[in-house]
């Protein structure tokens, strides 16, 4: 049960602590895998400890972001932004012990605390592969001479089976082949499974697993080509027929 009910707790809590509140009571552990691929460990903390009557959980830094509107907390401080739709999704920054509502933005007084939040918060959407962050983040590596698969073109040979096991990675799929195309998974028994299109000079972004295989096709399903995905994100450009 919850200790001393009725009380006010303030310590500042989120939704990602929901899953591993549930784990810690019930007793279930968090998977490290699934169908022999390793997925993404929780990032919260059990809110247990607030039940069972502590006051307070340990500091910790709290990041946000939905449909682009994002905040960073960290102590008293917190950097905050709507979306496009009000003030041009500029950053306010307010000191929520002294000023609960918000309403006295110090993003002048202290533009060195506000830079230093702004970087937090994005090393975070990069790294939890927030878009357009991450997105970016990887067109950057791979302009500098990494994060690039390579293309490995259709010769009528089928392309490998993916190999379960890997790690969580994201790949960019970007479409230069000047015609529509479609994208399939390689499963672990070499059957194809479609994934969608991308149209000509388009991008998709595809989350996956080191070790699979991505074929590339025409609209009519001919091979074109594949990419197999290594141990970290990734862009993947299928190029203009020669």
């Amino acid at each position: 049960g919850i200790k001393n009910p009725g009380r006010w707790v303030r310590t500042p809590i989120h939704l990602i602590d929901v899953m591993p509140t549930i784990c810690s009571v019930s007793g279930a552990a968090y998977p490290e895998t699934f169908a022999d691929n390793r997925i993404q460990p929780t990032e919260g903390t059990s809110l247990q400890p607030i039940f069972e009557g502590e006051a307070d959980l340990p500091e910790r830094v709290l990041c946000f972001d939905h449909f682009g509107s994002s905040a960073i907390r960290r102590g008293d401080w917190k950097l905050v932004r709507s979306n496009s739709r009000y003030n041009n999704a500029a950053w306010e920054l307010y000191n929520i012990a002294q000023d609960r509502c918000e309403t006295n933005d110090l993003m002048n007084s202290f533009p060195d605390k506000a830079k230093k939040l702004q970087k937090e918060w994005l090393d975070w959407a990069v790294r939890v592969k927030v878009d357009p962050y991450f997105k970016q983040a990887v067109h950057n590596q791979a302009n500098k001479g990494g994060g690039l698969l390579t293309w490995v073109a259709s010769g009528g040979d089928k392309a490998p089976k993916s190999v379960s096991g890997g790690s969580g990675v994201v790949v960019i799929f970007e479409n230069k082949s000047g015609q529509g195309a479609q994208l399939h998974w390689i499963g672990y028994d070499g059957e194809r499974k479609g994934y969608g299109t991308i149209p000509s000079g388009a991008t998709r972004l595809q989350s996956t697993y080191s070790g699979s295989t991505w074929l590339v096709t025409d609209k009519k399903g001919k091979p074109l080509g594949h990419f197999v995905a290594g141990p970290f994100d990734a862009r993947a450009v299928v190029p203009k027929k020669k």
